[in-house]
């Protein structure tokens, strides 16, 4: 999880990709937390359409 760490750190939005079902770290909590890639798309459209 160290990307999650830079990404807090610099103020970047982040989407977890959660293969394993384990629980982020609370220090380090990323926008989105998806369970493969399937779903990332529903999720940029909305960013996309902006």
């Amino acid at each position: 999880m160290p990307s999650l760490k830079v990404c807090h750190e610099r103020g970047i939005r982040s989407v977890w990709i959660d293969r394993e079902g384990e629980p982020p770290n609370p220090d380090w909590q990323p926008d989105a937390v998806l369970q493969d890639l399937s779903a990332l798309p529903d999720l940029l459209l909305p960013i996309r359409s902006r």
